[in-house]
């Protein structure tokens, strides 16, 4: 009996000199971090993660190696730093005021580093201190980067921001309006996955801002907010026909749910927020396109004068053969040839034109056109188009016509997936923002217009 005590206290002190032999090799390691290979930087990292060694020690050696850190550190190493924090929790809550300055964009970690390690980093960042505790000092940070947003933020690092506003429970209430203007933005629709630093294809546990906003709403209670609470129970109530995101209307649902029950008083509410679709332009209030004039190829590989084809009322969208968000890119041509069956089903597609314009005229020839619709579903014909502009004056057409679209760097772009309604003169009538535009809307319009032809 006694040598079994004695082994089971042996083995206990066996274990016990093994950690703390861990953490001073780990804090040791930390010290000499900035003078070690990245290959040394990384089994570090690993090692203290394991060990689960961190203590005051290992926190202070840390802090100094997240201070230190500038546009030299590799982003890996960076990145397996804020897993140690991350397998922490709120642990690790201490660290959260070093982190929250490497946020602006002017911090040394994001000098000389290219724009997509800048947007990948700083959403781990976020994402880190929506896990660890985001502190009441870098609030002021979370307002100006939520409040004034654009196409030219990643989807990856808005959806991080999300995650922390969620976390920050009935205190991030005062963000449900701009949670809610998220929803609609063309960049809430790109899918990215929080699961872990590296990108990978296909990505793990993926998401959208849409998604992630829908969930903030959920974890800081916004009920007594109406604006949201429609918006909500629109989402919610949109059926197997609609374009929106199953998960986003699961999602929906949860939250409502629970915020007590789906709103079922109201039955009539729109399936798609007036935000996303422009108000009816009269016929006064119309502007015409001044760039019609411009030149273009088909997928035939004719050319022509864009006018000369506007001589009808003319659903116009934009679209690429190739961006990092595969099914998105298709989304465009796919949206048009459910539309044209619609329109072939009620007899109106000889009537109207559908034309598909591609954002890459230098890249896309006629072949590559012809085959991205066909392989849609999207009838090519007189009245049905694929085509690229110009390219001298390509982008003084999609300026006008103000479609969201950009090159990041890391992606091939980022883009909306809207439509513009043009009537027979070439005057613009309705713009229909985000993946939200139906074929009942669209079509509906197309039959308006030509009812006042």
């Amino acid at each position: 009996m006694l040598l079994v005590k004695h082994r089971l206290v042996s083995k206990v002190l066996t274990v016990w000199l093994t950690l703390i032999i861990s953490s001073i090799a780990s804090a040791q390691c930390l010290e000499e971090i900035d003078t070690l290979s990245v290959g040394k930087q990384l089994l570090c990292l690993k090692t203290i993660k394991s060990t689960g060694s961190f203590n005051t020690e290992v926190n202070a050696g840390l802090t100094r190696f997240f201070r230190k850190m500038d546009g030299k550190t590799n982003h890996r190493v960076v990145a397996g730093a804020l897993d140690l924090l991350r397998a922490q929790g709120h642990s690790a809550q201490a660290m959260a005021e070093v982190l929250s300055q490497l946020l602006p964009h002017q911090a040394k970690l994001y000098q000389q580093r290219d724009k997509w390690y800048v947007l990948r980093l700083r959403a781990y960042i976020f994402l880190t201190l929506s896990e660890v505790g985001y502190p009441d000092s870098a609030v002021p940070m979370l307002i100006d980067t939520i409040s004034h947003f654009d196409n030219r933020m990643s989807a990856v690092e808005l959806g991080s921001v999300m995650r922390v506003v969620a976390s920050l429970g009935a205190r991030g209430q005062k963000f449900s309006d701009y949670l809610l203007d998220t929803i609609g933005d063309t960049v809430g629709e790109e899918e990215f996955s929080l699961s872990r630093y590296a990108v990978d294809f296909p990505r793990e546990e993926s998401t959208t801002v849409q998604i992630e906003a829908v969930r903030a709403l959920r974890a800081i209670g916004a009920s007594n907010n109406k604006r949201v609470m429609t918006a909500l129970t629109s989402i919610a109530q949109a059926g197997s026909h609609s374009s929106l995101d199953p998960r986003l209307i699961h999602e929906a649902k949860l939250t409502l749910q629970h915020y007590g029950g789906l709103n079922t008083k109201n039955n009539h509410v729109q399936l798609i927020p007036t935000a996303y679709v422009s108000p009816w332009l009269l016929p006064e209030q119309r502007h015409a396109v001044h760039n019609l004039d411009i030149n273009f190829t088909d997928h035939a590989g004719k050319k022509k004068i864009l006018s000369n084809i506007v001589d009808r009322p003319t659903l116009v969208a934009f679209f690429y053969t190739r961006c990092q968000n595969a099914g998105k890119c298709s989304m465009t041509l796919t949206k048009l040839a459910s539309l044209q069956k619609e329109l072939q089903k009620q007899g109106l597609d000889k009537f109207v034109r559908l034309l598909a314009i591609t954002y890459e005229p230098q890249y896309d020839n006629s072949l590559r056109l012809r085959r991205y619709a066909i392989d849609r579903g999207f009838k090519l014909s007189d009245n049905a188009l694929t085509v690229r502009l110009d390219p001298d004056r390509h982008v003084k057409f999609v300026k006008e016509i103000e479609n969201p679209v950009g090159y990041n760097a890391g992606w091939v772009n980022s883009h909306g997936v809207e439509a513009t309604l043009l009537d027979s003169h070439g005057r613009l009538v309705r713009k229909y923002t985000s993946q939200y535009w139906l074929n009942e809307t669209v079509t509906s319009d197309l039959k308006r217009l030509l009812l006042d032809s």
